[in-house]
């Protein structure tokens, strides 16, 4: 009875490990994955560890020259490695880029030596770890972990053809990411809110190779919609807002030699301009576009016109001015309380040659339309400068009577 006892416990035992082990063994253990002595290999992965040819135990070999693509199992996050290396100072070399192969941006190295490395790559795109050694001289290696995260979306313009992202929270970049772009680029990037009762918003600074690579914001999706900014190019900063519910879309482009740190733009969602605006601006501001293509939005006057959505925040005297544009044509300035209507508070034909501006009117804190006009039929590019003027007689603005500064 003893020994029948002692084996059906020993059975019974073993049974039970056998499944236990499966499942706390081999059933938890993280896939290992290695970065090849040379060619390339690609895995999709979120988990597991990755570590150079020789594994996690042996030191690398000489005369390595590998690579390892990394694509995450969702479009929807971004590949994330972590952990410490040791490699021969300043002759074996990890260095991490973004996307499949060396050819991206570079987000880590050429490093070697003892460190440590905590990168991630873009949401949707792989990341390719690449390794070299030479001919002397082994160390232990790297081994990092992999994991996938989701980060502050980051959107990169692409040095030529286009993409597209819907959101109302992302950081649009030129093609250089954190270092300068390149030459010879011309991308755009379609940028969708996310909330089809805002619209986009593009605020943040630039600096490009001055007279030669340009910015430019449309309205709508790729390059055929109203120009809503630029094209500019040097160093300064915009602040643009697209119609709500509708995309806008950012161009950029470079010319065969000069880059620079290009630009960051912080993409958001706000309450945008009414639908009868073009443009949602808070005064002061300076703003160059063209009622070419602008078509007749608003029946105040025959013509094709650019409707101006404007806030004003501090009770003061305004200009509204076109004089700072560089050609001539002959146009007609409307400020109304209203989008396209409401009541008219101010209007202007011939102020500066055929340029029009419209001085010295007296507001308080609100929302007021401009609409930018031909005198007769024609078109044209145009500067508009809103700008305080001195401060305004006593009164308040009605609407039957606005009050002009004296």
């Amino acid at each position: 009875m003893k020994t029948v006892t002692t084996q059906f416990k020993g059975g019974l035992l073993k049974g039970l490990l056998l499944p236990l082990m499966l499942i706390f063994g081999l059933g938890y253990a993280q896939a290992q994955f290695v970065v090849p002595l040379t060619g390339s290999n690609t895995i999709t992965t979120c988990s597991g560890n990755v570590t150079d040819h020789a594994g996690a135990t042996t030191n690398y070999s000489n005369n390595a020259n590998g690579t390892l693509v990394i694509n995450p199992t969702s479009a929807s996050v971004a590949v994330n490695v972590n952990g410490s290396y040791a490699t021969e100072t300043s002759f074996d070399f990890i260095t991490i880029f973004s996307g499949a192969g060396t050819g991206g941006t570079v987000l880590f190295g050429p490093t070697s030596g003892t460190g440590s490395l905590n990168v991630s790559g873009l949401v949707g795109q792989p990341i390719t770890i690449r390794f070299t050694s030479d001919i002397s001289l082994n160390l232990a290696g790297f081994n990092f972990a992999i994991s996938c995260i989701v980060p502050p979306l980051t959107v990169v313009v692409p040095a030529s053809g286009s993409n597209a992202v819907t959101t109302c929270g992302a950081t649009i970049v030129d093609n250089g990411g954190a270092g300068n772009y390149t030459n010879n680029s011309n991308g755009f990037t379609v940028i969708t809110p996310s909330s089809g009762t805002q619209a986009v918003n593009l605020a943040g600074s630039y600096t490009t190779e001055n007279g030669f690579d340009f910015i430019r914001v449309y309205s709508g999706t790729g390059t055929g919609g109203t120009l809503l900014f630029g094209p500019v190019s040097g160093t300064g900063s915009l602040n643009v807002t697209g119609i709500v519910g509708q995309p806008i879309t950012i161009q950029f482009t470079s010319d065969i030699s000069v880059s620079a740190a290009g630009f960051s733009l912080a993409a958001t969602c706000v309450a945008g301009p009414p639908p009868c605006a073009d443009f949602s601006f808070t005064g002061p501001f300076t703003h160059t576009n063209t009622t070419v293509g602008g078509g007749d939005n608003c029946s105040l006057r025959a013509g094709e016109d650019k409707v101006y959505a404007i806030t004003i925040t501090t009770a003061g005297c305004y200009n509204f001015s076109l004089c700072g544009t560089s050609t001539s044509w002959d146009s007609y300035l409307i400020l109304s309380s209203s989008c396209c209507g409401g009541t008219v508070l101010a209007t202007n034909d011939d102020f500066c040659g055929l340029l029009s501006q419209i001085s010295n009117v007296s507001l308080t804190p609100g929302t007021y339309y401009l609409d930018v006009e031909p005198f007769g039929s024609g078109t044209g590019a145009y500067t508009l400068q809103v700008s305080a003027s001195p401060a305004p007689n006593a009164g308040t603005i009605t609407a039957s009577s606005p009050i002009f500064c004296g």
